[in-house]
């Protein structure tokens, strides 16, 4: 998340002029409202997960361990989509492998920190 960070901050900030506050001001007030959705939700996600990851020996733990080998196992078999239908819509929610779930792979890996930066400059225009 911090290189994304960055990456939208020097696409808002690459064309802006030194002499100019108030733009600073919504270049970085444009920088939180694209930003913190995303970085919130993930905070959210991880401390989730947290806690099906944080679980002692025994079995709770073994019961996690055997549905994310089953998980992994068919993810592999199958294409994407299938195993929501196998499982429900609603399995990657409960499920510990938060990868199953195709679309938060893509909400996480095909996120373009650089073309966001680009169409907030836009936006504000900071273009030349």
């Amino acid at each position: 998340m911090a290189i994304e960070d960055g990456v939208v901050l020097s696409e808002l900030l690459s064309f802006l002029p030194s002499s100019s506050p108030d733009l600073l001001d919504q270049a970085l007030s444009k920088f939180c409202e694209l930003r913190h959705p995303r970085i919130k939700f993930l905070q959210e996600k991880a401390a989730t997960l947290y806690g099906a990851f944080a679980y002692p020996d025994g079995p709770l733990q073994q019961e996690r361990d055997q549905r994310l080998k089953s998980e992994m196992s068919k993810m592999e078999e199958q294409e994407n989509g299938a195993l929501e239908e196998e499982l429900g819509s609603n399995y990657a929610e409960n499920s510990p492998n938060f990868l199953s779930d195709v679309a938060f792979r893509n909400f996480i890996f095909d996120y373009d920190a650089a073309n966001i930066g680009q169409q907030a400059r836009v936006t504000l225009g900071l273009e030349h």
